[in-house]
């Protein structure tokens, strides 16, 4: 993370959060806690959706929402994040211009092809995000 990253508290690479956490392990513990509650929720009150760039940052949001007010929204830099799972080391996020782009083809994509699905659209995309119980999901799926 640079000097120019409006993502993180200036001289450091801890990211700007609601609780003003400026330590990183402090902050990882947070955010793991934190997102995990979030996640445990998801399986009760799914996040709908059809699987685009506002579902993905509308699941991006409930799961840090309550960390990050930036959660949610499309980058605007590069970002790289150092994962105690890690050691230290990020993993290969996708350029913000990278993420529109393909959010735009997809979109063509979905709007070029007739749904495959005789009942009114993609079983997939009525599958809730948080839903755990496939035997479930596929029994309502069979029943539209």
């Amino acid at each position: 993370m640079s000097a120019d990253d409006p993502y993180v508290y200036e001289g450091t690479d801890v990211l700007r959060n609601r609780a003003d956490i400026r330590d990183p392990v402090a902050l990882a513990e947070r955010e793991q806690f934190v997102s995990f509650r979030a996640l445990v929720q998801m399986q009760k009150e799914p996040v709908l959706g059809n699987f685009d760039l506002a579902h993905y940052a509308a699941i991006h949001k409930r799961l840090f929402g309550e960390i990050y007010a930036w959660a949610g929204e499309n980058r605007s830099i590069d970002l790289w994040k150092p994962e105690i799972v890690l050691q230290g080391k990020s993993v290969a996020y996708s350029p913000p211009a990278a993420i529109e782009q393909a959010d735009a083809r997809s979109a063509s994509s979905r709007t070029s092809r007739p749904c495959p699905c005789s009942k009114g659209g993609c079983a997939a995309s009525r599958r809730p995000v948080g839903s755990t119980s496939r035997s479930g999901w596929t029994d309502s799926v069979s029943t539209r």
